[in-house]
């Protein structure tokens, strides 16, 4: 898709200070949802959407949506005029037992959401979050 705004766009239109929101799907939960839990790990060779030795997902822009790894993800904002301010993993288990997390009383959610909070922010964890969230501040213009 040509005209498909990117993360450069974002943050050229934005001002020196603001803020920019990106929101990425991750490689990971999407390998163990595809591969494992839809048992499509002996038919994959024949679709190949997933390299067998590295586990990396095919996915483009012109497919559903794009899936990253963290380092990728950096790549990405490398050379842009912007400092993170947080890289957030939005669901975490959540996707993984959402069944058994809307069973769950109130006092109950209470504690996993504190879990979750406390977890959601720890690079060794972000691998297993469906989907993340890129929280980006434009620096000053030094042009």
């Amino acid at each position: 898709m040509q005209n498909e705004p990117t993360r450069s766009d974002a943050v050229r239109v934005a001002r020196p200070g603001g803020k920019v929101f990106v929101s990425c799907c991750m490689n990971e939960p999407t390998v163990i949802n595809y591969l494992f839990l839809k048992q499509n790990l002996f038919r994959e060779p024949e679709n190949g959407l997933v390299d067998p030795e590295t586990f990396k997902c095919s996915s483009t822009s012109e497919e559903i949506f794009v899936l990253y790894r963290r380092e990728e993800i950096d790549a990405l904002n490398k050379g842009l005029p912007v400092s993170r301010l947080h890289f957030v993993g939005t669901d975490m288990y959540t996707k993984y037992y959402q069944d058994f997390i809307t069973q769950m009383d109130d006092a109950v959610f209470a504690q996993y959401l504190k879990y979750h909070f406390f977890i959601c922010e720890r690079a060794d964890m972000m691998g297993m979050s469906h989907h993340t969230l890129d929280i980006l501040i434009k620096e000053n213009d030094s042009q």
